[in-house]
């Protein structure tokens, strides 16, 4: 409908002079939102193969306007017929709902995530548990599975107050992102509390420096807010599979 050209007009980049006469599949490219691959359009399928289809909605794809802007779209096709049944052509109504699934993945994300520190929280690192035992078991590595916290935090605390505190643990949450490996796992249990994952070790020796490398690094001193800060941290720390019993 012409109320709707404008919009369409936006999404797709196209204006409906410039859309006249084009191929659909090039005015409307619709690809997979994972892969970015150009998927068949529902519209095409119905008029050129006569599909026998009333309506069919697709959510998961990704329109691609003609300035490279990526949009999430559900849409559905339905087909215009004769009196003798055949297929004329087709109405094709599409949504953004590109919104919508950045709210879906932000809610998801939080669910997972420590809110101050970004790091994986209790409820991803239960996931994220299960998963690297699965894994060591596969590679037959070993797994270090450590439980830390930070000595002093809480003088830190009393000194200078929650904010600066705030500071601190993000700046640790960034110490220990840094010295462990990007497949490995840091996560916050809340306060100062954390928990590591460390995996594809070959022996305890090289657990026993890892973990001397990190309680060195947690150590340095921390230049926050023009105060300088010391804390240190202990950890607590089992091997899978020499200790395995669950993951609580």
């Amino acid at each position: 409908r012409s109320s709707d050209l404008p919009i369409a007009e936006v999404l797709t980049g196209w204006t409906q002079k410039e859309a006249v006469g084009r191929p659909l599949e090039e005015v409307f490219l619709i690809a997979n939102p994972i892969t970015h691959k150009q998927i068949e359009n529902l519209a095409y399928d119905i008029i050129h193969n006569n599909k026998n289809i009333v309506a069919e909605l697709n959510n998961n794809s990704q329109l691609i306007s003609r300035n490279a802007q990526e949009y999430s779209i559900e849409y559905s096709a339905s087909p215009i017929r004769n009196n003798e049944g055949f297929v004329l052509g087709c109405i094709l109504i599409f949504h953004n709902i590109t919104e919508k699934n950045q709210l879906i993945e932000q809610i998801s994300w939080q669910a997972g995530h420590d809110t101050l520190t970004h790091l994986p929280n209790r409820t991803l690192l239960s996931d994220r548990i299960s998963q690297a035992i699965a894994h060591a078991e596969r590679q037959e590595q070993l797994l270090l599975v450590c439980f830390m916290d930070l000595d002093g935090f809480k003088a830190v605390n009393d000194q200078h107050g929650h904010e600066l505190g705030d500071k601190l643990l993000i700046e640790v949450a960034k110490r220990l992102t840094n010295v462990v490996r990007s497949d490995d796992t840091v996560s916050r249990l809340g306060g100062d509390e954390f928990v590591l994952l460390l995996s594809e070790l070959r022996s305890a020796d090289e657990a026993d420096i890892l973990l001397t490398r990190i309680l060195g690094e947690m150590a340095r001193p921390y230049l926050i807010e023009k105060e300088t800060l010391k804390i240190s941290a202990s950890i607590g720390a089992t091997i899978f599979p020499f200790d395995y019993s669950d993951t609580d």
